[in-house]
């Protein structure tokens, strides 16, 4: 799932109740945490003219080592909510994962249940401030070659009055997972983002550079 600006859209206060209420922390802890997220406030400065200061009540500072922690511990009850419709989830900060496993006599039942934890979560979502994107969402079957030949076709999933094609690949954490779960698809990111780099190396190279590619003779040259 996708999250629109997701540290900007923290509540302070919410944030607040939430790390005494369902975490414990309390006295000079949370005070040290209230401080922290207090009294900040920003403007926009474009050449000499400059927008009002304002206040800011919600976001984090982008960069810290506080910000992913604090998003997390904002967003925690959503575990719950997947845990009831016995759907697994995982989070990495702003990174939010939910799969569940299919079979063909549980199909209808178990995506039924899964769009119920979306439509669940996106009202949670709402009612905190925190905005879902389902446009850049991305959904996606995975299995063995064989498994998916005899699987029933998977069109769709709806999620926030929105309706997601299910495609061939998506992306979590970095990792491009295709469906047939080859990594074709990765490695081949990963090969272009390489060359892509090698070649940039000719920018900085020295006045009188080997010849490129190297040749094989060469003792910079492997080959695996």
């Amino acid at each position: 799932m996708d999250l629109s600006a997701a540290f900007d859209t923290i509540d302070h206060k919410i944030l607040i109740n939430r790390l005494s209420n369902s975490f414990g922390i309390s006295g000079s802890v949370l005070g040290w945490i209230t401080s922290y997220l207090s009294n900040r406030s920003q403007l926009v400065r474009v050449g000499q003219a400059q927008s009002n200061l304002t206040h800011c009540t919600h976001g984090v500072p982008q960069g810290s080592v506080l910000g992913p922690i604090s998003f997390s511990i904002y967003t925690s009850p959503i575990a719950q909510i997947a845990q009831d419709y016995k759907i697994s989830l995982q989070q990495y900060a702003d990174n939010t994962l939910l799969y569940l496993d299919l079979s063909t006599s549980s199909l209808q039942t178990a995506t039924s249940s899964l769009e119920r934890c979306l439509s669940s979560l996106h009202a949670w979502f709402c009612c905190n401030g925190v905005c879902l994107n389902p446009m850049k969402s991305e959904v996606t079957l995975l299995g063995s070659c064989r498994c998916l030949q005899s699987f029933p076709v998977i069109h769709d999933v709806s999620i926030a009055s929105s309706v997601l094609p299910t495609t061939d690949k998506v992306t979590t954490l970095g990792v491009i997972l295709d469906s047939k779960l080859t990594f074709y698809a990765h490695i081949s990111a990963d090969f272009k983002n390489a060359h892509f780099h090698l070649r940039a190396l000719r920018n900085i190279r020295s006045p009188s550079p080997p010849t490129w590619p190297l040749p094989l003779q060469s003792p910079w040259y492997s080959h695996a």
